[in-house]
């Protein structure tokens, strides 16, 4: 985190001797301030957090998060404003977890799927067939590698976070599928996100063969008629806009939107609010 701001270090101390002001109303006032010198502030405020006293503490924390928050506004909105491409999901995907861990730095995971994609490109050299590609990916990334589904706890948020999606081998539907394109796009294999309702599923897109992926269960292959069945265990009548390929700003969006319902869910009203602004600024550009 950045230290205070040249010129800003009178006034952030004189902020900080508040931090256990009982008066909600100067708090409010001191808290804006705070909030308004931003990363200038962050380094005091890490300390504060790490403070004894259980009020310092928790008003830093507090601060520390809406800082940052605005921060990943200001990131969102350049990643909005670029023109759109292959990576624009996998930048937005790896943006993401700064808003649970504000210092995460992507690279080295970055690097990781670098890495996973040229393990599978030497299984495919041996791999011609549609199926066979797909079976040489499947094989690395659920046998070999071990990722999977979280059935066990498939609301905790770390599931939506592609830092620990990747460090635990853990994710839902869609993290997972994401997961297979970034994979998959490394590679230059035809495969595409489908937004079906209550699942994330891929396709294999080429001319002459399509089949569906389901990443959730270990690469499952899947028919039309077996993604009809799967709607209909949801409560969903079939609708061939179902089946309709997912873009990157889509992808990006329904999984803000996740995350946020689960904070939502699990009474974090302020995180789910924080998330659907990041939604706006994305939506506001495909507008």
């Amino acid at each position: 985190m950045s230290k205070p701001a040249h010129g800003h270090g009178a006034e952030l101390q004189a902020l900080l001797q508040l931090m256990e002001e009982e008066d909600a109303g100067i708090w409010k006032s001191v808290r804006r301030k705070l909030v308004e010198l931003g990363e200038g502030a962050a380094a005091a405020l890490l300390r504060a957090a790490d403070d004894t006293n259980p009020l310092i503490s928790a008003r830093a924390r507090a601060v520390l998060e809406e800082i940052n928050s605005k921060v990943l506004e200001r990131q969102f909105q350049a990643l909005a404003e670029t023109p759109g491409g292959a990576s624009s999901l996998e930048e937005g995907v790896f943006l993401l977890p700064r808003f649970a861990y504000p210092d995460y730095d992507s690279q080295p995971h970055r690097r990781g799927l670098d890495e996973m994609a040229e393990d599978i490109r030497k299984r495919l050299r041996r791999a011609r067939e549609p199926d066979e590609q797909i079976e040489a990916v499947n094989f690395q990334l659920f046998e070999v590698l071990g990722f999977r589904g979280n059935r066990e706890n498939y609301y905790d948020p770390d599931n939506s976070f592609m830092n620990r999606v990747l460090e635990r081998k853990l994710g839902i539907p869609i993290s997972l599928s994401a997961l297979y394109l970034f994979i998959c796009r490394r590679l230059g294999l035809p495969v595409v996100g489908i937004g079906m309702p209550a699942h994330f599923l891929l396709r294999y897109d080429s001319e002459d063969y399509q089949v569906y992926i389901d990443a959730f269960n270990g690469g499952r292959l899947l028919a039309r008629h077996d993604c009809a069945q799967l709607l209909a265990s949801f409560g969903f009548s079939f609708r061939e806009e179902y089946l309709q390929a997912s873009s990157d700003a889509e992808i990006l969006i329904r999984m803000l939107r996740n995350l946020a319902q689960i904070y939502a869910n699990g009474g974090e009203e302020q995180r789910a609010s924080r998330l659907h602004r990041f939604v706006e600024i994305l939506e506001k550009r495909r507008r």
